[in-house]
């Protein structure tokens, strides 16, 4: 028997979520790495790029938006994270198709197998693109 689905909040990730988000990306990017990747491979993608170091960077970055993501029983324990990346200057395949106007995208979702079937993701999207449409 599966649990009710918990009731997400989603807010903007701020510099001292740094070390949760690290910790969630440790431990979800391997599951979206290819099977036939080496694990020290896995490993150093991590080391290099989803550092605390490297998550407080994009948190800074005012050409990005981070959102965290809990159970609305438990805010204060981050169960995901999205990243969205804006250019000022859209690289010319979106203006090809757009024209010349600000964009967007989803760069990174990931979220912890306990706050998988919660919901979760779906509102760390919706409240993504609210803020991009913004």
């Amino acid at each position: 028997m599966t649990s009710a689905p918990r009731a997400a909040v989603v807010r903007p990730a701020r510099p001292e979520d740094a070390p949760a988000i690290a910790a969630i990306a440790a431990a979800t990017f391997p599951d979206a790495s290819p099977a036939s990747l080496p694990r020290a491979a896995v490993e150093a993608h991590i080391a290099l790029h989803l550092s605390e170091a490297a998550v407080a960077a994009w948190i800074a970055d005012p050409e990005r938006i981070v959102l965290v993501g809990a159970a609305a029983d438990a805010p204060e324990t981050l169960l995901g994270y999205a990243m969205y990346e804006t250019a000022a200057a859209p690289e010319a395949p979106v203006t090809e198709r757009l024209g010349d106007v600000p964009a967007g995208h989803l760069s990174k979702l990931y979220v912890l197998a306990e706050g998988r079937g919660t919901g979760l993701a779906e509102a760390l999207v919706h409240d993504g693109v609210e803020r991009l449409r913004r």
